[in-house]
């Protein structure tokens, strides 16, 4: 794992974190993703990014170019940061996290 990924612990609760919104003590609310939905995510995105080059709008533009790259963007991190030792890339990409 990547060491991007910031570990903070359940100080408030023992309850499981689900995903939603989630503000940590004064700072900005952020989203939070479980990583069992964030590989379900990573798989659809990864459809969108596909559909949009294989699709190519007849005017390009600088807002298009910049969506594909932000989707680019959340793609890596999460390919990165939450994937496990991940089998594919791409479409159906799963999370194997055995012997860790």
């Amino acid at each position: 794992m990547d060491q991007n990924v910031r570990k903070i612990r359940t100080i408030d609760s023992f309850e499981r974190v689900e995903t939603g919104a989630l503000q940590v003590d004064g700072d900005w609310p952020g989203l939070f993703i479980r990583g069992d939905q964030c590989i379900d995510l990573y798989n659809r995105l990864w459809y969108v990014k596909e559909h949009m080059e294989k699709h190519p709008d007849p005017v390009e533009s600088i807002e298009r170019m910049l969506a594909i790259k932000g989707v680019e963007g959340v793609l890596n991190m999460i390919k990165e940061d939450v994937l496990v030792n991940p089998k594919k890339e791409g479409p159906n990409a799963e999370s194997v996290t055995e012997g860790l």
